[in-house]
């Protein structure tokens, strides 16, 4: 489990480290919403970036230096596109922590997957939140859906 443990906290710095990029540089009309947005997502990640180590030393995996330096370049000229990059850098993360999960199952290290259980539901609230400014996830494939055949329902009030 340490390569998997080591690509968790390397995602989970990236995810923490890009979010607070993107609180420093965000502006434009919604500005402050976008702000704290961005700020909420590098709380909620940076919360949980020690509990995760601790648990990698729990199970003998010395945390190296690497773990720091691979913060994803963010590329975007909105906030909207600011978010999109959030986004995928989370399911970078989300990938990460699968493959710790599968990991854990094999081994049957309950403790390691009630953790990553617990950092997929705030993985899933970061995501919501990320999903609220972009066009991504489910509100992109709703958008989508409706183009293509979605008239049924329409006119029935």
């Amino acid at each position: 489990m340490k390569e998997q443990f080591i690509d968790l906290l390397t995602a989970q710095n990236n995810l923490a480290h890009a979010a607070h990029l993107a609180h420093f540089n965000v502006d434009g009309p919604n500005f402050y919403q976008n702000h704290l947005l961005f700020e909420k997502v590098y709380e909620i990640v940076g919360e949980k970036i020690d509990a995760t180590a601790e648990l990698a030393r729990s199970h003998g995996v010395e945390i190296p230096a690497k773990i720091y330096h691979n913060v994803p370049e963010l590329e975007w000229s909105t906030c909207e596109e600011l978010a999109e990059e959030l986004y995928g850098v989370t399911e970078d993360l989300c990938e990460s922590m699968k493959k710790l999960h599968i990991k854990a199952d094999d081994a049957e290290q309950y403790g390691v997957l009630s953790f990553v259980e617990g950092l997929m539901e705030d993985m899933a609230k970061v995501k919501y939140l990320l999903g609220s400014v972009a066009k991504v996830g489910d509100k992109a494939e709703d958008s989508e859906d409706e183009g293509e055949g979605g008239d049924e329902e329409k006119g029935e009030d």
